[in-house]
């Protein structure tokens, strides 16, 4: 809720608290302290100072019984315990917005003092910035963000909103013509980053285009990488990796900001493209190896119409069943279908299918997976999130990711693999395995078990939910094609 549609504003932080105002609509922001000058800003919120907004409040509480803490205010930190009933801050009385900071003292080494009483026409869409005297768009102490959303557009193509970014996990919106499309890709005006699971058809396909329309940087492996390059994205959105980075994420205006010279950049060999230094990231990803899902059955001829999660197998089609078999597969196999089979056996899938995948200068994407990725988006305090873009994974990573998530995004489709070996058991199985050793997130999203243009056309995820219920305290949660949904 934007400052400019609160009728009575109050804000206060309370250092390491979630607070509450009393009787009414609660807005979770990030918030950066004042300082002199931009430079110097700090993010409070990875600190965590975390600020909760509401119109028409009379009283502030802690959420849960606490002895006391401190809020830095109008008139420096104060001290509460139990209510905290006297307003400070923010004003917004009458028909403007007014800011009065008599002194913010020396607060996390941001000094914020002179008293200077700021107000601005509320229709201009400015506000108060008491540091400077004067009002802006973009307010200096306060940020309001919305809460995180999760938007899911088919397979494991997913858009997040989460401290003023958009993030796009896969790209696969322009999809055969027999599925049906959830986001046209014309549609997609904003990106801050785009990141891809593996370099398949049905996951990095449209990575190019939004990264050319909106400025996104991609973050993948090197065959995407390398793909995209070809396709015409600028060296300096391309960011290849392997698994084991740790990567800070920024807003777009600090990342133009940064190449103007106009904030601290990051070290760098003459030449590395101009990035924020580290202190302005307002949150951060971790990447992970993954593993991409075998074949069920014992061959393409053994694939069914539908993956039932409930499906135990065991055993190896060979002693060296692994993911090459897909690859291979991949190459000789499916991306040549209109080779391999004549047109009056197809059917209007397969068709579409094929004519998808013969299209490689508007679909860009590769036989060869590029080595699966997962990624753990750190977003905020109790904010984690765990994506992996395929059934499969290595044990020993996944239990040591750190921070553990409170929302894991697991494919559900293939066989599993696991340690790049054919898992023995069932897709359920193997997910609340992986629930487990992710310490059990508060909630649990499928992708990749939607309809398909050809075999396995859907996969049946009842059996894979009703364990995670039984056996973890984790929650699965459903998502509508296209229907944000909060995250958290």
């Amino acid at each position: 809720m934007a400052l400019k549609q609160l009728s009575v504003f109050f804000f206060c932080l309370f250092y390491g608290q979630f607070v509450i105002a009393s009787g009414c609509n609660q807005i979770h922001c990030q918030v950066s302290v004042c300082a002199p000058n931009a430079d110097e800003a700090y993010n409070v919120a990875s600190l965590g100072l975390v600020a909760i907004m509401g119109p028409d409040c009379a009283s502030w509480q802690p959420n849960s019984p606490v002895s006391g803490g401190q809020g830095a205010c109008a008139n420096g930190l104060q001290t509460f315990t139990g209510a905290f009933d006297i307003w400070r801050g923010w004003n917004a009385m009458g028909g403007d917005y007014s800011a009065t900071f008599a002194q913010w003292g020396n607060f996390l080494g941001a000094t914020c003092t002179g008293g200077k009483t700021v107000s601005c026409d509320p229709k201009s869409g400015q506000y108060p910035n008491p540091v400077t005297g004067k009002c802006q768009t973009r307010q200096c102490c306060v940020e309001t963000m919305g809460s995180p959303t999760i938007e899911w557009f088919g397979a494991t193509t997913f858009r997040l909103r989460a401290n003023g970014l958009v993030l796009f996990l896969d790209t696969w919106l322009e999809r055969p013509s027999v599925l049906p499309k959830h986001l046209d890709i014309d549609d997609v005006t904003e990106a801050d980053y785009i990141f891809i699971s593996h370099a398949h058809f049905d996951h990095l396909p449209g990575a190019d285009k939004i990264a050319k329309k909106t400025g996104a940087v991609v973050i993948a492996n090197g065959e995407a990488i390398t793909l995209l390059r070809d396709a015409g994205v600028h060296e300096s959105q391309l960011f290849p990796v392997a698994g084991g980075e740790r990567i800070p994420l920024f807003t777009k205006d600090d990342r133009e900001a940064a190449v103007d010279g106009k904030i601290p950049i990051a070290d760098g060999p003459p030449g590395m493209p101009a990035r924020p230094s580290h202190s302005r990231a307002v949150m951060s990803v971790h990447v992970w190896p993954s593993l991409h899902a075998l074949m069920p059955g014992s061959g393409h001829h053994d694939i069914p119409e539908e993956i039932d999660t409930g499906t135990v197998y065991k055993g190896e089609a060979t002693p060296y069943t692994c993911s090459l078999d897909i690859t291979m597969g991949m190459k000789y196999g499916l991306l040549r279908m209109n080779e391999n089979m004549p047109p009056e056996r197809m059917d209007d899938g397969m068709k579409s299918f094929a004519e998808y995948i013969s299209d490689r200068k508007n679909n860009v994407f590769s036989h060869y997976d590029g080595g699966q990725l997962a990624y753990n988006f750190i977003i905020g305090p109790g904010q984690t999130v765990f994506w992996n873009g395929h059934l499969g994974g290595y044990e020993g990573i996944i239990k040591s990711i750190e921070p553990t998530p409170d929302v894991a995004i697991l494919t559900i489709a293939g066989r599993a693999n696991l340690n790049g070996r054919p898992y023995n058991g069932s897709a359920a199985q193997f997910a609340t395995n992986q629930v487990r050793w992710l310490s059990q997130p508060k909630k649990v999203i499928w992708a990749l078990h939607d309809e398909g243009a050809i075999k396995p056309y859907r996969v049946n995820t009842a059996a894979a939910t009703a364990m995670v219920h039984a056996q973890t305290s984790s929650t699965v949660e459903e998502l509508d094609f296209g229907l944000a949904k909060p995250l958290f």
